[in-house]
């Protein structure tokens, strides 16, 4: 099979840019969206519930919940969609990081004895811990989350 200089470059930008919608939005997810939420909620005299309102056509509610619930409720609208996002970029990453393997690793041994090929041993084992916890979440925890989602919204 010939070289495609154009192929790679693309393809190397492509993974590249997948790597960072996928980590950058679990960044985003754990740190700045978490705590966007926590701001968001207006403490009562107990500081273990929150006073939400729930704006209805034609009256607004009023009631006490816990800011547990209110983070989980935002995530479980957040997750789902979120997990699209980082099936296709996990999907974009995995295809082009073959076709780099195969254009820059000529024998497995390469794999061993130069130190950009052990980098990449590194990043692949960083990264299979997530990728598992985000099958798990997919094949275990998706329907649930949804369902959460409806219940609380309907309250």
């Amino acid at each position: 099979m010939t070289f495609i200089p154009s192929l790679a470059v693309s393809l190397d930008w492509l993974h590249v840019m997948a790597v960072y919608i996928w980590v950058g939005g679990l960044f985003y997810i754990s740190t700045i969206l978490l705590a966007a939420i926590r701001h968001r909620a207006k403490l009562t005299t107990d500081e273990s519930t929150i006073q939400e309102t729930a704006k209805l056509p034609n009256r607004t509610l009023h009631y006490n919940v816990k800011m547990s619930q209110i983070i989980h409720y935002y995530l479980a609208l957040l997750l789902p969609r979120f997990s699209l996002i980082a099936t296709v970029s996990l999907g974009v990453i995995g295809i082009s990081g073959l076709y780099m393997a195969w254009i820059h690793l000529t024998t497995l041994d390469a794999l061993i004895r130069t130190t950009s090929e052990n980098i990449l041993i590194i990043k692949l084992v960083s990264a299979l811990p997530l990728i598992l916890l985000g099958g798990y979440h997919q094949l275990k925890l998706h329907k649930a989350i949804v369902s959460l989602a409806s219940v609380h919204s309907l309250s």
